[in-house]
């Protein structure tokens, strides 16, 4: 299964009562690579601020997951709901939608692009509902036409938050930055010098506050008004914890919340949805259970180990 995990130990769990952060993203190998191995050092033979080290996207001037001299971070995929898909209702010459009782014109573009396999130049018209997204397909026999909205859309602060982590000193200020991602959906986990640990899964989670049984947002919606987003899930809403009692937070892109546990995620008044590509919670349950047996004396081995682990909790059930 692709995924990641991370996880993060407070003073309380480690043989030298000092905070430790374990990542492993280990989506599938690539050629070339998604990750790339960095470290970035504007302070020690200059004036700047970033002295950073760890793996980030090839290109990117800064580290995605990592470490600066006082603050430590990974990152697993959060899996927030981030977008919808509309069933829209086109006028009979597919130039307008039905939005609110009102015909709101399609926007249409003619864009050129170059194809590097032909060096050759390709027109394609594309079409746009403003209110929602992209139009992905259309039936202009039938009148109708389904769109993709997207946080993306509204432009973001993602890289923003990065560069201010990349100079953050505690995990509070960590989590100032990460306030900053809107669209990177990822669960950050953070540990500082100081011993001050905390998981911080934020992005801009659209409010839906008609979703039910009856219009849940994992299916097509009515493009007519009646499904649209209300503003984004504050982040005091968002599940996140600093400093939690048992002194260990783990995530493997599992649920967040709690919230499916019943089978229901509409009666716990959870505002914030995860997509159906949610783990299922294995993975993140043995990495707990592997904490628990280290009990308190956690150090770089121990965590190496529980990054090796091949047991699987599938396999508890099926082997008999």
């Amino acid at each position: 299964e692709s995924g990641s995990n991370n996880w993060v130990l407070g003073p309380s769990r480690t043989a030298n009562g000092a905070a430790l952060v374990a990542n492993d993203p280990h989506i599938a190998l690539t050629n070339p690579s998604v990750w790339f191995p960095v470290e970035i050092d504007a302070v020690s033979n200059g004036s700047g601020v970033h002295h950073i080290a760890g793996s980030t996207f090839p290109g990117l001037p800064s580290v995605i997951l990592g470490h600066n001299e006082s603050v430590a971070w990974g990152l697993t995929a959060s899996n927030w709901d981030l977008a919808d898909v509309y069933l829209e209702e086109l006028s009979s010459d597919g130039s307008t939608v039905r939005f609110e009782g009102e015909d709101v014109p399609v926007v249409e573009r003619q864009i050129e692009f170059q194809d590097a396999s032909t060096n050759s130049t390709v027109s394609r018209s594309l079409r746009w509902v403003p209110h929602h997204g992209p139009i992905v397909a259309e039936d202009l026999t039938n009148g109708t036409a389904m769109t993709v909205r997207w946080t993306g859309h509204e432009g973001g602060t993602d890289l923003d938050a990065f560069f201010v982590i990349g100079a953050a000193t505690t995990a509070l200020e960590a989590r100032e930055a990460i306030a900053l991602v809107t669209n990177a959906c990822q669960n950050f986990v953070v540990a500082d010098r100081n011993g001050d640990i905390g998981l911080y899964p934020f992005s801009n989670v659209p409010g839906r506050p008609w979703a039910s049984a009856t219009l849940p947002p994992w299916l097509p919606l009515p493009g007519d008004g009646s499904a649209e987003w209300q503003g984004h899930v504050s982040i005091d809403d968002l599940p996140q914890v600093t400093n939690p009692p048992g002194g260990a937070i783990v995530t493997a892109n599992q649920d967040l919340t709690g919230a499916s546990a019943d089978g229901d995620v509409f009666n716990d008044g959870q505002p914030s949805f995860q997509a159906i590509t949610r783990a299922e919670g294995t993975r993140a349950r043995r990495i707990m259970d592997l904490i628990e047996e280290g009990a308190n004396s956690h150090d770089v081995d121990s965590m190496t180990a529980i990054l090796g682990d091949t047991y699987s909790l599938y396999g508890e059930v099926v082997a008999p």
